[in-house]
């Protein structure tokens, strides 16, 4: 079993919750979740960074992005600056060297790299950091 989707489940309640109060324009209070959620959400883009796993990593980051999102829907501002700088420090010490030394061919492992690379500014954009130009890059590359 993925660690990352290991609590998937409870990840569609709260999300069902956050919809529900919404609806009925329900103020939630949640003691203890801001800090819970935002240790959750530095611990998984650590395991996807370290790990990631080219079979899974589009639905890992889709989970990852959900997680990210989730905190606004139930009110609560998230701090997202560890989660930002370890992506920070992962783009530009591995993701962008591995870019610019990857052959520009279609074989397969080029072409796995690039797909992995893809999803992993996808979550980039989901942390609200700029990567704009390297996701234009890998389109038009």
């Amino acid at each position: 079993t993925n660690p990352l989707r290991v609590g998937h489940h409870f990840l569609d309640e709260l999300d069902a919750i956050a919809t529900e109060a919404s609806h009925f324009q329900c103020q939630l209070t949640l003691p203890g979740a801001k800090s819970m959620l935002e240790s959750l959400v530095w611990r998984s883009a650590w395991y996807l960074l370290s790990q990631p796993q080219p079979a899974t990593i589009s639905a890992d980051v889709d989970w990852l992005c959900r997680l990210i999102a989730l905190p606004a829907r139930l009110s609560l501002q998230l701090s997202l600056d560890r989660a930002q700088e370890l992506y920070y420090q992962h783009l530009y010490s591995v993701l962008v060297p591995s870019l610019v030394t990857a052959p520009n061919s279609k074989s397969s492992p080029a072409s796995n790299q690039t797909r992995c690379a893809k999803h992993l500014l996808r979550l980039g954009q989901c942390l609200a950091i700029d990567v704009f130009h390297l996701l234009a890059h890998l389109e038009n590359g």
